[in-house]
């Protein structure tokens, strides 16, 4: 979905390997999926969370992707402290426009204006 875009995507396969990833460097933004194998995504954005402010790192953007598509899992990420909540099957459009969202309708790379507000390009969910 990234592959056409002026971005550079990195890989975890695991919520431990996020954790350390995020640690060693800055990243414009993080997708995140819950169903990982040691770690549930919600433990990790919420320790994410937890070391930014310790930190006092800004926020970043983190987009939460589940094949849970259940009202309760946009609270769940929502308190673990997620920008965004898409579900599978991810399509393009709305993982872009998610993106967007996030970035503050900027291009992926430049500064948002609010990093930490919680959009959702679709409410219903």
């Amino acid at each position: 979905l990234l592959e056409n875009l002026p971005l550079t995507v990195t890989y975890a396969v695991t919520g431990a390997g996020a954790l350390e990833m995020v640690e060693a460097r800055a990243f414009d933004a993080v997708v995140m999926d819950i169903a990982l194998p040691d770690i549930d995504g919600y433990t990790v954005i919420a320790e994410i969370r937890r070391r930014e402010a310790a930190a006092g790192r800004p926020a970043t953007p983190i987009l939460v992707v589940t094949a849970y598509a259940f009202r309760e899992e946009k609270g769940r990420a929502k308190a673990a402290g997620a920008s965004a909540l898409l579900t599978k099957p991810l399509q393009k459009n709305r993982f872009l426009e998610a993106l967007r969202h996030v970035f503050g309708q900027s291009s992926p790379g430049q500064a948002p204006e609010s990093r930490a507000a919680w959009t959702t390009p679709d409410d219903s969910r």
